[in-house]
């Protein structure tokens, strides 16, 4: 059963049609725009699509993006530290 999913040999090189790699693009790129959303425009999402009353925080807690920015600038490292540790 694997035999038939997956490849007989793991290397670098894409076998599979071309236009596989185009949608591919496309649904990356989509994805990339949807967590730029998310991260940039927050608070418009959070009010419409969420409900959260926004205006009832304080003007510091409502506009708070610091600390999201931070953490993802952080995964990275941490996850080359992980893959570093483990392959040692």
């Amino acid at each position: 059963m694997f035999n038939q999913l997956l490849p007989p040999r793991i290397d670098n090189v894409y076998r599979g049609h071309r236009l596989a790699l185009w949608l591919f693009a496309v649904v990356v790129a989509v994805r990339i725009a949807q967590g730029l959303l998310v991260i940039f425009g927050g608070a418009s999402i959070a009010r419409s699509a969420d409900g959260i009353p926004l205006e009832t925080f304080t003007p510091r807690r409502r506009t708070n993006r610091g600390g999201a920015l931070r953490a993802l600038c952080a995964l990275p490292p941490v996850h080359l530290l992980a893959v570093r540790a483990d392959a040692c």
